[in-house]
């Protein structure tokens, strides 16, 4: 390539293809595992039952078990408390609450897991930590129901 004023000669070519042979993406190639490989965006598949639903779903469980604090005030009540004498024992619907969230805590958990074995090389990284974190959670929750749900005194049933 000359600096003269009086060269006039173009070096470039003229045509306007690409230098490379290389053929353009389509949005199938963009998907496949290779690209995946090559640091290439892969367009997450949409899925009413994907890694996604299942993790948002678990949590929100969880979080109805947590915000009722149920578990907790049953817990600090019937455990924590030194003494309790035999008209203070816990009722059936202590026990009944106890057990629901216990049960809840659990689904969470399950719904959680389901959301980690389906997750796959497209699912969006919020959805797998979420789920991590819902089962880290939910598993010290249902600890946390069957301790108390152990350490809990006799319930008094209602008489008939």
């Amino acid at each position: 390539m000359s600096t003269s004023s009086e060269d006039t000669s173009t070096t470039a070519p003229t045509d306007d293809k690409p230098e490379s042979s290389e053929v353009a993406s389509t949005p199938e190639a963009d998907s496949t595992p290779e690209a995946f490989l090559s640091g290439q965006h892969t367009v997450p598949r949409p899925s009413l039952f994907g890694a996604e639903t299942f993790s948002v779903a678990g949590f929100l469980m969880l979080a109805t078990t947590l915000f009722a604090t149920e578990l907790i005030a049953i817990f600090s009540r019937w455990v924590l408390t030194p003494s309790i004498s035999e008209s203070d024992a816990p009722s059936v619907v202590v026990q009944g609450s106890l057990t629901g969230s216990a049960v809840l805590a659990g689904l969470a958990v399950i719904c959680a897991a389901i959301a980690l074995f389906r997750a796959g090389t497209t699912t969006r990284a919020w959805a797998r930590q979420l789920a991590s974190a819902t089962i880290l959670a939910g598993i010290l929750c249902v600890i946390l129901a069957v301790l108390t749900f152990v350490l809990m005194p006799t319930p008094v049933y209602p008489n008939p």
